[in-house]
């Protein structure tokens, strides 16, 4: 989604700060640095309270959900 310059802000809702330090850290080459750029909003909250409990819309929401057992 960063990719696209057309889009004006990006929302990150993660519940554990340790994923970002390790998407910074470890795969920022493969995510173009996505938490460097300025358009994107990191919250650390559980995603679907947060969209329960929020006045914003968003245009489009995707989720990269995995169950703990699958690897």
């Amino acid at each position: 989604v960063s990719l696209h310059r057309e889009v004006e802000s990006i929302d990150v809702a993660e519940l554990n700060p340790d994923v970002l330090a390790v998407a910074s850290s470890w795969f920022a080459d493969i995510n173009h640095h996505v938490l460097d750029d300025p358009r994107v909003r990191v919250r650390i909250v559980d995603a679907k309270s947060h969209v329960a409990a929020t006045r914003q819309t968003y245009d489009l929401i995707l989720s990269d959900s995995t169950h703990p057992r699958f690897r």
